[in-house]
């Protein structure tokens, strides 16, 4: 459910920046974050892009310490219960 509409969201939000740019009302900015295996791919645009780029680079890191913050729960708890091999 929250994968579709999050996919959902990416839509929409593309189809808003086309046509922000089509209108021409407007200065369009961006920035995004890709990992491609253990190498991230930071691209911006616009006037606005560096603060974009910034907020999406810290993102992509909170992600991350999150999903490391995970798996250690996860590992702790696989040694203190004893169940299922030592990750």
């Amino acid at each position: 459910m929250l994968v579709a509409l999050g996919v959902i969201m990416m839509f929409a939000g593309a189809i808003l920046l086309a046509l922000a740019a089509v209108a021409g009302g407007g200065q369009v900015s961006g920035g995004l974050v890709i990992f491609i295996g253990p190498l991230p791919i930071a691209v911006s645009w616009g006037p606005s892009g560096h603060i974009l780029l910034l907020v999406a680079v810290l993102l992509a890191l909170g992600m991350i310490l999150i999903t490391y913050l995970f798996l250690w729960r996860v590992r702790r708890q696989v040694e203190v219960v004893g169940i299922g091999p030592s990750i």
